[in-house]
């Protein structure tokens, strides 16, 4: 089973570990404010993992997070929050196939 990182846990602390200078401060805050996360993310944002790569590429220094956010490494699993909210968004019927549906455990 694949580990996922969460952008706005594990990426924060791994930025604030190399943010010696304060460099990544906007990185950190986009992050800790959910921009990039799969399901936390506020509505003005449309591809969050997208929008980190390209924040990421501004700092070639940090290209091995870049890849690893390519590679699905912080691609993160949706919290029952986050599944609360996708049932008020889709119909019921589709619940099932996106492992939504509460009463199959």
């Amino acid at each position: 089973m694949r580990i996922s990182k969460s952008t706005n846990k594990e990426l924060v602390e791994e930025l604030t570990a190399l943010n010696l200078e304060g460099k990544y401060d906007q990185l950190i805050n986009n992050a800790v404010s959910n921009r990039y996360h799969d399901y936390k993310a506020p509505e003005d944002v449309v591809y969050g993992k997208l929008d980190l790569v390209k924040d990421l590429y501004a700092f070639p220094e940090l290209d091995f997070i870049a890849a690893k956010v390519i590679q699905g490494e912080y691609d993160e699993v949706a919290d029952e929050e986050d599944k609360a909210s996708m049932r008020d968004e889709l119909p019921k019927e589709l619940w099932a196939s996106f492992g939504l549906d509460p009463d199959a455990d």
